[in-house]
């Protein structure tokens, strides 16, 4: 797989993976491997589906073709893990990674083309478009508080595996849940993750909906 491209934010430099040059190297190995679109293959004579940011790795072809002993190898691997960056299921026979936040900091042609359609449009059109974005988010986000906004802004923009674009992802955020749940959720102490934050959010959430039946 040697054609395409892949995107890079320069908040990376600030990442601690620029300390481990051996481990940025795992971890630009995986981007540059995994799927850029979901695919189905046959394995062991069975369907499978490989979405997009996943890819189906060897170690040792990985160790090979990074000339890395197999031991800096998988601490490497553990390490991106720990850090979020990484997921990893590992078979007898193969090794399934998926590059977390894949979809925040790869955009699909699509997208692109959807931006380029609109900064062609004229600007009559440019106008009505942007007073109907304004006018939809101030319906989801009638009163927002703007310190829980941008507290949130931080702490996403703080965490491991980066957010390329933390505002825009706290936007969606606050798009699908309730303000006041979001700001309990951030008090919690074990809120200390992504992936926590939104198991942490669907457990609120269920309470919140079971108070309410009541």
């Amino acid at each position: 797989m040697s054609e395409g491209w892949i995107k890079l934010h320069r908040n990376l430099l600030d990442n601690a993976l620029m300390t481990r040059p051996r481990y940025l190297a795992v971890f630009m190995y995986i981007l540059l491997s995994v799927n850029y679109k979901e695919a189905n293959i046959i394995l062991n004579d069975s369907p499978f589906t490989i979405h997009a940011g996943s890819g189906i790795f060897s170690q040792l072809k990985m160790s090979r073709q990074l000339r890395m002993p197999r031991r800096t190898l998988a601490r490497a691997l553990k390490y991106l893990e720990s850090a979020h960056v990484i997921k990893i299921k590992a078979t007898n026979k193969f090794t399934l990674i998926r590059a977390t936040n894949w979809q925040s900091y790869q955009e699909t042609d699509t997208d692109t083309a959807q931006q380029t359609r609109i900064k062609r449009a004229p600007n009559a059109q440019q106008t009505r478009t942007n007073k109907n974005d304004k006018n939809e988010k101030n319906k989801k986000n009638p009163q927002r508080d703007t310190k829980i906004f941008l507290d949130m802004v931080r702490w996403v923009s703080g965490m491991e595996g980066k957010i390329v674009h933390p505002k825009k992802y706290v936007e969606k955020i606050f798009a699908t849940y309730p303000e006041k749940l979001i700001a309990r959720c951030m008090q919690q102490s074990n809120c200390t993750s992504l992936m926590m934050f939104s198991r942490n959010m669907r457990q609120l959430e269920k309470a919140e909906a079971t108070r309410t039946k009541k």
